[in-house]
């Protein structure tokens, strides 16, 4: 990929498929409020994953609340439809037990409505700093609050290349803290977000942060509508930092 210049208001960046790819493995976390469009986002991932993702997953595990495991959950229900050997998992996922650390083969990770599980589990620590990337394992994980308060909540957040984060009016702080890591505007996502909203009709906006060090996009780091369009290109809006 061609160097970037922020501060110029006109310039052509040549970007390749692959170079928009997320790179394999890798954890992902997709933070917002029940009902912003999480399990949407996840859906589409795997939809695409083989434009979204630079390595072919041989093996889809999914982890959902156990109450779901007894009542049906429509999600996996679509993940199945796209990938037809997903495996169900009621609960937190255990790579021993699941075979996952057998071999290196890309395998990817669904962690869907388990937050409180997740950010208490020591375990869960050593899947994200640890065997994701000694088992060739990419994690997607779903949140509903970026700063929630756990004794592992910080580790796990630092092992997290790629976030994504979905718009929350009632709680605009979340996002100012979060531009404020960022950039020297602490209203730089928001303002990304307004932009967003305005331009375009889906109220479901969401803004990727990749901070993945072996990403392609380093320079183009903060980005949304990542997906395919309906003619197969991939359009993406960038945004960046003051």
């Amino acid at each position: 990929m061609a160097e970037v210049d922020p501060q110029a208001i006109v310039q052509k960046i040549e970007l390749t498929d692959d170079d928009m790819k997320l790179q394999t493995p890798c954890a992902l976390c997709i933070t917002g409020p029940s009902q912003s469009g999480k399990s949407t986002f996840i859906l589409k991932l795997i939809k695409y994953r083989d434009q979204m993702f630079n390595q072919t997953f041989k093996r889809l595990i999914y982890c959902q609340p156990a109450n779901l495991c007894i009542r049906g959950n429509p999600v996996f229900e679509q993940i199945l439809k796209e990938f037809p050997t997903a495996e169900l998992v009621c609960g937190l996922p255990d790579v021993t037990k699941l075979n996952l650390d057998m071999d290196t083969s890309p395998k990817c990770i669904i962690i869907e409505d388990l937050m409180v599980e997740l950010m208490n589990s020591a375990e869960m620590v050593h899947l994200f700093t640890v065997q994701v990337h000694h088992s060739n394992l990419t994690v997607l994980a779903s949140n509903h609050n970026h700063f929630y308060n756990s004794r592992f909540a910080k580790s796990l957040s630092r092992n997290i290349g790629y976030k994504v984060f979905f718009y929350n009016r009632l709680d605009l702080r979340e996002l100012k803290m979060i531009s404020a890591q960022i950039s020297n505007n602490s209203n730089f996502l928001i303002e990304c977000f307004n932009f967003l909203m305005s331009k375009f009709s889906n109220n479901n906006a969401y803004i990727l942060i990749d901070g993945s060090f072996q990403s392609k996009m380093k320079s183009l780091f903060v980005r949304s509508h990542i997906f395919p369009q309906e003619n197969g290109e991939l359009k993406p809006i960038i945004f960046f930092p003051e």
